[in-house]
């Protein structure tokens, strides 16, 4: 793959989109790296800005926080406080119920 980069080229390339055949394939060899980025993350739309969201709607689900605790985690909140207060979570604990008798 991206056999008409020169080698530096290859090499940032692969380590942008982490070897992904997928994304690799939407890389285009005739533009320059800027401009591929520019295609691809930064702008709205964009393959690798909207294929975080299919991969997260995939692989973990449509929970009601699950982009704002990621976006919490990428703005620095670690601890599980920091991250409920950034996503407006309530405090409740999962409730459990007896078994009737």
């Amino acid at each position: 793959m991206l056999t008409n980069l020169d080698p530096a080229d290859r090499a940032r390339v692969y380590g942008v989109v982490g070897g992904t055949p997928l994304y690799l394939s939407w890389w285009d060899q005739r533009a320059t790296v800027t401009q591929n980025l520019v295609e691809l993350a930064c702008r709205r739309g964009a393959p690798l800005l909207t294929e975080g969201q299919l991969v997260m709607a995939t692989e973990v689900g449509e929970g009601e926080h699950t982009m704002g605790v990621l976006t919490a985690i990428a703005a620095g909140r670690t601890k599980h406080s920091e991250i409920k207060d950034a996503i407006g979570a309530s405090t409740g604990s999962p409730t459990t119920t007896s078994p009737s008798t």
